[in-house]
């Protein structure tokens, strides 16, 4: 009887080497004791060699595609995402720890500044013009600062796309810094935009200005999605995950 094989989302990584290394040495098994049963009195039958190829290939079949189901799920954050209200007449809804730490397994940064020396005070969730966007507020007890992190297609612009606006940054006044990776509005209270992949960043903050590189740094120093996402789920049935799981599994060669 074949062990249940355990459901990648038990683990930190999408699907491990050894989840793979047990689905091929598990088809091989079969493989052999198929080879070894055809070669004993069916041989001599026309209707029941057949039938015995069939249900080995049924069941190598059953083992794949069982593996690749479970590969294939649906990505944990579109049900957090799903709750999120279109604004403006929507509002915001408040995210918890744990959709916080769900949205990370998806490839959001979820940025909480903890090595600055910030706390996340709260964290709320909108979709803008059908891009999933996140509101982080954090502070350390003196000063202030609230993180938006949007994913949506790019703005088709060099600069990064303001995620509150969804206009590039030039067009609401930033200026680039450096080699406009960082793109700047200066302040009392600063704001600064910059996007990685298709992920944009907007950070208003009191800080002192010598404070705004690593800031900055930290927005993309933890995990970012290099796919859109989109406001509702992917398909759930059996075809839709068995093509998602396969895809993925491919993608390991």
């Amino acid at each position: 009887m074949v062990a249940p094989i355990p459901s990648p989302f038990n683990s930190d990584s999408p699907i491990s080497e050894d989840l793979t290394r047990k689905i091929l040495q598990r088809t091989q098994n079969i493989s052999t004791t198929c080879s070894e049963e055809l070669r004993l009195p069916y041989r001599h039958s026309p209707w029941k060699k057949p039938a015995f190829f069939g249900a080995c290939l049924v069941a190598i079949t059953g083992l794949f595609g069982g593996a690749i189901y479970l590969v294939g799920a649906p990505d944990p954050s579109q049900e957090i995402i799903a709750q999120w209200p279109a604004t403006p007449a929507g509002g915001l809804a408040l995210v918890g720890n744990e959709d916080i730490a769900k949205l990370r397994q998806s490839g959001w940064t979820c940025p909480d500044l903890h090595a600055l020396g910030f706390k996340l005070d709260q964290a709320q969730g909108a979709v803008l013009d059908g891009s999933p966007t996140l509101k982080l507020k954090l502070s350390d007890g003196g000063n202030s600062v609230t993180v938006y992190e949007r994913h949506s297609t790019s703005s088709g612009s060099t600069a990064p796309m303001n995620p509150l606006t969804g206009h590039p940054a030039s067009q609401d006044g930033f200026q680039p810094l450096g080699g406009g990776k960082v793109w700047l509005q200066p302040g009392p209270t600063w704001q600064a935009v910059l996007a990685s992949g298709d992920t944009s960043y907007l950070m208003v903050s009191n800080m002192p200005p010598s404070s705004l590189k690593p800031a900055t740094a930290a927005l993309t120093s933890g995990p970012t999605s290099n796919s859109t996402l989109a406001v509702t789920g992917p398909s759930n049935d059996l075809s839709s995950r068995l093509m998602r799981g396969l895809a993925r599994i491919l993608a390991m060669e």
